[in-house]
Parts: C-alpha cells; structure tokens; sequence
C-alpha cells in the first residue's frame, strides 16, 4: 500500500501545475524556464515577501528584472491575475459535490502597503483604517463556504480605490451564482454596512454585523443600540442625506464575558498602563537632564496619556458584558 505525504514540496508543484494550466508563462531559453518562475513568484506569495528577494534567494531563480519583464511582455496585469484565480477555484468548485443550501461568508482583506503608489495605477491602493503602522493597503474580498470546519474559497476580487462596498459585494454575488451553489444566507464583514448595499440587498438574505457609528458622547447613529443590556430584536433607521429612510431589523445580543475574555482584557490594560508609567519615568529623567520647553511639553503629555491609560485600567477591573449587533 502506498501511502502519499503532504509536504512543501507537493504543495509546491501542485500549485505550479494548476497556476501554469490557467496562467501560463511561455518562456523559451538555455538558462531560466516556467518552473523557475513560479518557484519566485509562489515563494513571494506564501511567505509574504518580495519578488525581489525571492529572486535574489533563489539558486536558480532569474533576477527580479528579467522576471518582470517577461511577465510584462505576456501581458500580465490585475485582470488577467484575477479571471486565471477565478477560474482555478471554479473548477475545484464544479468537482465537488453540493447537497442542500450552504451560507456563504464575503470578507474584506487588507494587506498594509508601504511603498510610494504607483502613478500609472494608483487606485490599485486603498486607504483605510490605521493598521500595521500605515493606512494603505492592497485591499481583496473574498467569498467562501464553511464545510466540516474547513474553509472552501469560491471566489475573490481585488477592491480598487474609488469601488463602493456594493459592487464588491455584487460582483463575489455574480460569481457565486455562476457555480450553482444553492446560497441559505450571505455573511458580510461589517465593513460591508453602507446604505446603498442595504437598499439594493433587501430581498437578498444576509447577516452583517453593525458597525459602531455616530459621535463619541452623543445619541447619533447606531452608538444607543451598542449601550443595550438585554437581548432583543429593535428596528434602527438609516437616514442619510438626501436619502429616504431605510427601516432594518437588528438583532442585539448581549452574552456576559467569560474569565478567559476578562482576564486578557484586564491584562492589555495592564500593559499600557506600565508603558505609559514608563515613558513618564523617562520624559522626566530627560527633563532633569535637559531643562528645555520641548521636554517639559512631552513630560505633559506624557502624564496624561498616563492619567488616561489608569482609567482604562480602574474600568477594565469591571466585568462588562459583550454585546454584538447583527
């Protein structure tokens, strides 16, 4: 009996198989050929790198350059990437079998971006919320099933700068159609919540979780639904400018925090607080070192981002409980 291991290598050549059948790269020469690379290009996907340095690690990889100028002269661009991943999981898709209705989650993926944006293309970046140190990202959605606790990708897309939520949303929607999988229900990430997919979505079965909205101290947006303390079903209005108003169920569910929950939180605040305690100490030290303007400024500030994380650590001593909106 034959028994087939898993590994890197397999991986590997699997996916260079099934890449150069939908997204071949003809390369005709004595030095450098196909697998060579795929091995650049597969190696910079799985581990997060550059191409750069995938080529300059690789023995027999060709030089970042030369790579990207065959690749430039086969014509590879966004589109071209994206219809070859599309039709790669379609075929995955066709050889199983789908029995019965299936809920299909659509999640918003950014990956921080910290280079200068590309002139010939710069709604290739999007602007987002700060994360890993910078607000531009290369920004994808995806739409995938949950089978047996094992995620199954169907379809993905690339979100542009200036592409509203719903022609994301719309277009993962189309491709899935396209599969002839019987949808139960969509699951959207909450970056998903705007007007105009809630209009356009509603004889369209979907959970998205509501996102916090309004000003900090005020009554507006959906800030009110977020301080409930039982579980109900209220109905919210959204009545944007210009706009008629769009009347939603949202399901507010308030469980307790568990110790584990707790425990990490009161630890997190814990940490700030010895960090700011920490800076202070410094700041000081500098200002009796240097009695300048500047010093005694930061050593200010300093106190109150201190004065601010002791009173996120006296609130999280307090059990809360944890209320989600859907």
């Amino acid at each position: 009996m034959t028994v087939a291991y898993l590994n890197d290598e397999v991986v590997v050549k699997e996916a260079q198989r099934r890449l150069q059948a939908y997204l071949p790269i003809d390369w005709e020469g004595n030095w450098y050929h196909a697998m060579d690379a795929w091995m650049a290009l597969i190696g910079a996907a799985g581990m997060s790198a550059s191409i750069a340095a995938m080529c300059r690690e690789g023995q027999e990889a060709p030089s970042d350059n030369t790579l990207r100028e065959k690749l430039n002269e086969q014509g590879w661009d966004d589109c071209l990437i994206e219809t070859a991943c599309n039709d790669i999981l379609a075929q995955r898709v066709r050889q199983c079998s789908w029995r019965g209705r299936f809920p299909v989650v659509i999640d918003l993926h950014e990956e921080p971006f910290y280079g200068k944006v590309p002139e010939a293309d710069p709604d290739v970046i999007r602007r987002g919320q700060a994360k890993a140190g910078t607000t531009s990202f290369h920004t994808f959605a995806t739409a995938y099933v949950s089978r047996r606790h094992r995620r199954f990708t169907l379809a993905l897309t690339r979100v542009r700068a200036h592409e509203s939520m719903l022609d994301v949303a719309d277009r993962l929607r189309q491709r899935v159609a396209a599969l002839d999988i019987a949808v139960e229900v969509y699951l959207l990430d909450r970056q998903f919540w705007t007007y105009e997919l809630q209009v356009a979505w509603h004889e369209i079965p979907y959970i998205m979780p509501i996102r916090r909205t309004g000003k900090s101290g005020t009554d507006g947006g959906t800030r009110p639904l977020f301080d409930l303390q039982a579980s109900q079903v209220v109905t919210y209005t959204l009545s944007p400018k210009h706009q008629d108003p769009l009347h939603i169920n949202v399901a507010v569910v308030v469980l307790p925090e568990t110790r584990q929950e707790r425990r990490a939180r009161l630890a997190k605040a814990k940490t700030a607080y010895e960090q700011a305690q920490q800076r202070v100490d410094d700041k000081a030290k500098r200002l009796d070192d240097n009695a300048t303007t500047q010093n005694k400024r930061s050593l200010t500030c300093a106190k109150n981002a201190l004065a601010k994380a002791q009173a996120r650590l006296e609130e999280a001593r307090v059990a809360k409980v944890m209320t989600t909106l859907c």
